[in-house]
């Protein structure tokens, strides 16, 4: 059979991700076979990260979403940010349940007040850590 063609004669793990807006999805390809990942249960993980000692992802920061005192500091909505300036987030910002303004640039910046101190990350930081989280996960189940 032509390796090419064999997808058992493939050694090497692979990673799928659909970084949605409201969720994410991940396969995992490895020794021949795709398997989606699962986070507690579930084929996909909300696009959301709690900023908190420590952080949460997921469902775990969709959980925290009604805590009043948390609901501040979590971030959804992050890549529908992406590429758009403060301007043109202005009708979106008042349903958020956090802080946006804008930067010099006019970009937007989300302010997330642990309550020990306040710090402003961009959207794609967001993106980044959902990523990392994802990647992580995927890592300790299929890599280790």
């Amino acid at each position: 059979m032509n390796p090419l063609m064999d997808s058992s004669a493939i050694k090497d793990t692979f990673v799928g991700i659909d970084l949605g807006t409201t969720y994410c999805s991940v396969a995992v390809f490895q020794n021949g076979k795709a398997k989606v990942v699962e986070f507690n249960g579930k084929n996909a993980i909300p696009s959301m990260v709690f900023y908190g000692i420590p952080n949460q992802y997921g469902y775990q920061a969709q959980s925290n979403r009604n805590i009043p005192e948390y609901k501040k500091n979590v971030i959804y909505d992050s890549k529908r940010m992406l590429v758009k300036s403060y301007k043109d987030l202005e009708t979106e910002i008042p349903h958020w349940t956090f802080d946006v303004e804008s930067d010099k640039d006019g970009n937007p910046l989300i302010l997330i007040d642990n309550g020990k101190n306040l710090s402003k990350i961009k959207p794609c930081e967001v993106s980044a850590s959902i990523l990392n989280y994802i990647r992580d996960t995927c890592q300790t189940k299929y890599l280790t």
